[in-house]
């Protein structure tokens, strides 16, 4: 079974929804759950007020902050000081400085962006990216191909967990009609 949340402008939005879908039908946990968010970089004064609100609940019980989750998902303080194909490279030199508690969980990022495979070396997120550029230079009308699915599992890297793989595995990118 999976639960769509009704999509959201903001990831503030996204999460009130989310959370009241969750409260409505009494669910401690939830699997496979659909978010959609239109601009996940916009914040509204009320997205502002939504964090630091939730900051300060998880700090007070020890808890890492909102932006510890967003920067292992995508290390936004490493994407304000690196632009396009700097990032990659600058991740991968810092990335086992950026949270050594997980021990190789929790890095989203370095999965998505480097996949080592018997033919090489691929980089999934950088290569979705300029794939994305050309169609938008280009004008294309195909705005929802744009997929990149997480591996769930890699035997050479996670065997020794006890826990099967990350709770993020897929994620689908879109061009809008007024960014092309």
């Amino acid at each position: 079974m999976y639960i769509a949340i009704e999509p959201a402008q903001t990831c503030g939005q996204l999460w009130l929804k989310a959370m009241n879908v969750m409260l409505q039908q009494h669910e401690q946990e939830a699997f496979n759950v659909l978010l959609d968010v239109d601009a996940p970089t916009k914040h509204t004064d009320e997205d502002v007020a939504l964090i630091t609100k939730v900051d300060s609940f998880l700090r007070e019980r020890g808890a890492n902050p909102i932006s510890t989750v967003i920067n292992t998902i995508f290390p936004r303080d490493l994407a304000r000081r690196h632009k396009g194909n700097d990032l990659f490279d600058a991740y991968l030199k810092v990335f086992d400085k950026l949270s050594p508690r997980c021990q190789g969980w929790g890095r989203y990022f370095e999965r998505m962006s480097i996949r080592k495979t018997t033919n090489g070396v691929i980089y999934p997120l950088r290569n979705l990216i300029e794939k994305m550029r050309k169609q938008n230079s280009n004008r294309s009308t195909f705005h929802n191909v744009y997929e990149l699915g997480i591996p769930i599992y890699d035997p050479e890297d996670d065997s020794e967990y006890l826990r099967g793989g990350q709770c993020l595995s897929h994620l689908s990118f879109k061009l809008h009609s007024s960014a092309v």
